[in-house]
């Protein structure tokens, strides 16, 4: 009896390595300093074009970087400068913490399995997504040493899809109240503990505005439409492995299979040729 309760043990923890170790993204862009944190990196390491993500990573980007970060095939998700990002998974629920700063991410609805989710989480507010494209941006209003929710502001933004959005309580920082629906060219700005506000919508010249800033760094194709390209597979590796311990491996042939000619449209745009380079930033 005993001997199976001291294997029991020693594999659980086994068992809860092997899940963190199995990569969950894959980074298809890097600009600038972008900083990876995980267990077995502590002291944090460089970011590198096609690194794979793994579950618990934390990505932290510098002044003027930007990382994108292709999930599963069916997830496309920029982390905009000064930000920072974790990744965790339970089953059914992947969710994108952003302690700070701004993300934007690209749902493709029909690559999310029935009864999965995914989750953008900020220290007062759940975004639930399936088939979006929303931006997520978090604000610290005082110093770090304070981390309650009631010194953060959420904003979420829409531009496609819909969105079920819950505050989560100042203390034990799980959702609480009803859902508020948010729809295409919604706005909602949640403030410390604050009840939720009811969105707002955006004008036709704001909207266009946030479209530009997403594609204002695309160089390769200038005027390309705001449109979020997932064919980063199909392009040929930039490099070789980066040698830090956390570069590609022989599991990012299974983000390739993934994600042939994926792509998705925001309001009011043409899409671009999934063989063209310019892609949405």
């Amino acid at each position: 009896m005993l001997g199976a309760f001291l294997a029991l043990v020693s594999i659980a923890p086994a068992a809860a390595a092997s899940a963190e170790m199995t990569p969950v993204g894959l980074v298809t862009r890097l600009d600038g300093s972008v900083t990876l944190t995980r267990a077995a990196l502590p002291q944090g390491t460089s970011l590198k074009f096609r690194d794979e993500v793994f579950v618990a990573d934390r990505i932290t980007t510098g002044e003027q970087s930007l990382a994108r970060i292709l999930f599963g095939g069916k997830a496309l998700v920029t982390v905009r400068e000064r930000s920072v990002l974790t990744i965790t998974e339970a089953p059914g629920v992947s969710t994108l913490h952003v302690g700070v700063g701004k993300i934007a991410v690209a749902v493709v609805k029909e690559r999310v399995k029935p009864g999965e989710t995914i989750d953008i989480r900020t220290p007062n507010a759940v975004a639930t997504i399936r088939g979006t494209v929303v931006i997520a941006e978090v604000s610290r209003e005082t110093s770090e040493a304070d981390n309650s929710a009631a010194n953060y502001t959420t904003t979420i933004t829409i531009l496609k899809g819909v969105v079920d959005l819950r505050r989560l309580d100042g203390l034990t920082r799980q959702p609480v109240g009803p859902a508020l629906s948010l729809r295409a060219v919604d706005r909602v700005r949640i403030t410390g503990a604050a009840a939720l506000p009811l969105p707002e919508k955006l004008s036709p010249e704001a909207t266009q505005q946030v479209i530009n800033e997403l594609r204002a760094k695309v160089k390769e194709v200038p005027g390309a439409s705001a449109t979020v390209l997932m064919d980063e597979m199909h392009r040929s590796p930039a490099g070789s492995a980066s040698g830090n311990g956390v570069g590609p491996t022989a599991t990012t042939a299974a983000f390739k299979s993934k994600s042939p000619g994926l792509q998705v449209k925001l309001p009011g745009t043409a899409v671009v040729n999934p063989s063209s380079k310019g892609s949405l930033r």
